[in-house]
């Protein structure tokens, strides 16, 4: 099976490391270095059929990622999500107790009117106002080039505002 990482080095073709671990579980008996040396090892243990590929980080990632660790810079990044989904979740369902506590005071009827009348505005939104929005941007530039504007654009020169 040579011929297959022969060829790819033959036609300049960069080899992966997911590519490369997939070929080398196809192969028996296969070493596979990808990259420079500072990139990693992509190695399959040829003494069993059914090992695993280990990827190892270089040495200068784990240094990187120790110094982020000890700095506390990798636990503030955790924390900082947590906090964000933990936020985005009290909102939504504070927004959710705030519904249904209207809706339990308008009653049935009056409330899915209410509700109907959102899905209507949304649909209206999504379907009809953000489209038109978006071909309006894109015809804009095609709409505004005519000679009435170039000479709006021209005067506008002259009298240094534009």
């Amino acid at each position: 099976m040579a011929f297959g990482f022969d060829a790819l080095r033959a036609s300049g073709a960069a080899l992966v490391a997911p590519v490369a671990a997939l070929a080398a579980t196809l192969v028996e008996d296969v070493v596979v270095v990808v990259g420079q040396p500072t990139q990693g090892k992509v190695s399959l243990d040829a003494t069993s059929p059914s090992s695993t590929t280990a990827i190892t980080p270089p040495r200068r990632a784990k240094s990187a990622l120790r110094r982020r660790w000890r700095a506390g810079a990798y636990f503030r990044g955790k924390l900082r999500r947590i906090t964000a989904w933990a936020f985005n979740c009290f909102f939504y369902f504070m927004l959710c107790w705030i519904v249904i506590t209207y809706a339990m005071q308008f009653g049935e009827k009056k409330t899915q009117r209410w509700l109907l009348s959102w899905v209507f505005a949304s649909m209206h939104a999504w379907l009809i106002v953000e489209p038109a929005e978006v071909v309006l941007i894109a015809c804009l530039p095609w709409l505004l080039e005519n000679r009435c504007v170039a000479n709006c654009k021209e005067f506008a020169k002259e009298l240094g505002i534009y």
